[in-house]
């Protein structure tokens, strides 16, 4: 799958982080580097995360919910 320009959102305070790049084959798994100084995900606080896949309309592929 072509992962070219996705995105990931930390919901709390709308954070866009890493855009990812390359193909993900199947049953690969990929660490994604942020450009972020310090932590992007509150372990204190529920923060939720989305991921945006790269076409132009930059639609939701997953949401994980933190509860």
């Amino acid at each position: 799958m072509d992962i070219n320009r996705w995105l990931i959102c930390s919901i709390r305070g709308n954070q866009l982080h890493a855009t990812s790049s390359g193909v993900l084959t199947a049953a690969e798994t990929r660490i994604l580097r942020t450009q972020a100084s310090g932590p992007i995900w509150s372990n204190a606080e529920c923060d939720d995360a989305a991921l945006y896949n790269g076409n132009a309309a930059g639609q939701l592929n997953s949401y994980r919910n933190d509860q």
